[in-house]
């Protein structure tokens, strides 16, 4: 019997195209692959081979040691033609036969040696098939792009110059404790989370009232562009050290800042140890793919447009998110993507990402280039 499944797994490796796994790709956990996979609903697990969805989720039970479970998942008719699957059926009733030997205890002294083989008769070439499928379906990004991809700096020398000056003088009118000075260096959109430009202004001119001093110094600066405005708009990274005669910080800080044309004074948008450029993104008409290359989310893959539609209608209606729907065909099925963007680099897209899917509580988002 265990010479024929070790043969089976033999054909499997010849037959099977091996996918080798890139240490810096980005994978999604593995509770998040099983939720996916439970509820059968996306795209990328309606694209699995016919059983391949039943031998993940069995895996997965038998990493947890639930080996009832991970039967009843292959105990259905759609794993009959999967060979994979019948192998590790094979390996979960070895464990429940071992386990029930092992109960057995003093019972089964007589039968040691059987229970024994049957303890080192692990199904491991199945497990490695099973955990390298896994490994494949759990990849974040699709597979025509490259994992990890650096950005592009668009910035020429004179832009990147303007930008800092505008960083180091906004710093220098925040540590004259001048408020009117101070508040030059903010759009009138300003907006975080809890601030607007108004509140804002309020805020910091009620704590810095109390200070007799504050000084600054920034380090590591970054600056990266954002082609989702009209004008230009940056994101400026950087580590800050703040002083202050009442407090004190050495943090990781974020500026968003947009100037209308190139002979305009950059303003800050947007604040904060993460700042989110979607807020003020203009978004794109609906039904509508963008036409420029760059980079989009993947929300959700409906089978139907009005499904699609309704996920649409919701994030219209609650959020600022560009949102739109294109229809696509795989593996041979026209499908309906909710996709949100259109951002210039992977790193914003990266950004957003993480925070809309967040937002909106939805597993499995993945980013793709639009060229």
């Amino acid at each position: 019997m265990f010479a024929k499944a070790f043969i089976l797994i033999g054909c499997l490796m010849v037959f099977m195209p091996l996918q080798s796994l890139n240490a810096t790709a980005e994978y999604m956990s593995k509770q998040t692959a099983y939720d996916l996979l439970k509820l059968n609903q996306s795209e990328k697990v309606l694209a699995l081979a016919k059983g391949d969805r039943e031998v993940l989720l069995a895996t997965l039970e038998l990493e947890h040691e639930q080996v009832d479970a991970a039967l009843a998942w292959l105990s259905t008719d759609v794993i009959q033609a999967n060979p994979l699957a019948a192998l590790i059926k094979g390996e979960a009733f070895r464990r429940k036969s071992f386990a029930a030997a092992l109960r057995a205890g003093s019972y089964a002294h007589a039968a040691h040696d059987g229970i024994k083989k049957l303890g080192n008769a692990e199904f491991t070439p199945a497990l490695r098939e099973a955990e390298k499928r896994l490994q494949a379906f759990m990849l974040i990004d699709s597979a025509s792009m490259l994992a990890q991809e650096e950005q592009t700096d668009t910035l020429t020398a004179a832009v990147r110059a303007s930008v800092e000056s505008a960083v180091q003088l906004w710093i220098k009118d925040w540590q004259s404790l001048n408020h009117k000075a101070y508040m030059s260096h903010f759009d009138v959109s300003f907006q975080t989370d809890k601030y607007n430009y108004q509140s804002w202004s309020q805020h910091k001119q009620r704590i810095n009232r109390k200070k007799a001093f504050i000084h600054i110094q920034i380090s590591d600066i970054k600056i990266v562009t954002d082609a989702n405005v009209a004008g230009e708009a940056v994101i400026v990274s950087f580590r800050q050290r703040y002083q202050s005669s009442n407090y004190n910080s050495n943090d990781y800080k974020e500026l968003y800042l947009l100037r209308r044309h190139a002979g305009a004074a950059w303003l800050i948008l947007d604040e904060g140890k993460h700042v989110y450029p979607e807020r003020f993104h203009v978004k794109e008409a609906h039904n509508i793919k963008p036409l420029v290359a760059g980079w989009v989310i993947n929300i959700g893959s409906f089978q139907s447009m009005k499904n699609a539609e309704k996920m649409l209608e919701v994030i219209k209606h609650s959020y600022l998110f560009q949102t739109f729907v294109v229809s696509v065909k795989v593996a041979g099925k026209k499908v309906y993507r909710v996709q949100s963007g259109l951002y210039h680099t992977r790193p914003l897209a990266r950004h957003a990402m993480l925070d809309i899917c967040a937002k909106l509580e939805v597993a499995g988002c993945w980013l793709e280039k639009n060229i």
